[in-house]
């Protein structure tokens, strides 16, 4: 065996899952690292410096100086830091450090003793879980943008005497929207 084939199987993925090469190895974000930006796997994320952005991978870890500032979708879910968004997981475990701001959606659950939680608890099955995962990818489009449209302001029609305000396509009374 010549030395190409030895760096050729060297390189060579460990494993295959339906034709997709699988990384044995977890993707580690050092507290150094700040991401804007969602992050998608399908092997194991351990976090310990910032994402602003949608976490979704197989196995999640946040340290404890990790933090995460969005949605987290993914089967197993460790947290030591700090998450400010939804976490769904099949299973959750919230370590003593930790400190999540949002909905937990599980199917299983382990709270240490000094851990803070935000939100509501709302136990799901993992079919449901799964599927919830599937909407929200499909409903995100690459580069796709939220609309945002601003109400038409009234213009104020002057006079020698007095102001009156013309060409309003607002109502008197005050509206309240809700984006999702």
């Amino acid at each position: 065996m010549d030395i190409a084939d030895k760096l050729k199987n060297k390189l060579q993925p460990v494993e295959k899952k339906n034709g997709v090469a699988q990384n044995t190895a977890p993707s580690i974000l050092s507290a150094d690292l700040h991401i804007q930006g969602d992050i998608e796997g399908d092997g194991e994320v351990h976090i310990e410096g910032r994402i602003d952005g949608n976490v979704s991978c197989e196995q999640l870890t946040v340290g404890r100086a990790g933090h995460i500032k969005g949605k987290i979708h993914c089967k197993e879910a460790s947290i030591h830091g700090q998450v400010i968004g939804a976490l769904s997981a099949n299973d959750v475990e919230l370590a003593e450090t930790a400190e999540v701001t949002g909905d937990v959606n599980h199917e299983t659950l382990s709270v240490k003793p000094g851990a803070v939680v935000n939100g509501f608890y709302k136990h799901t099955d993992s079919k449901s879980l799964a599927d919830r995962k599937v909407k929200a990818l499909v409903a995100r489009k690459p580069g796709s943008r939220p609309k945002v449209s601003r109400p038409k302001r009234s213009r104020i029609k002057k006079s020698a005497d007095t102001a009156q305000v013309v060409g309003s396509d607002r109502s008197d009374q005050a509206k309240e929207d809700t984006v999702h």
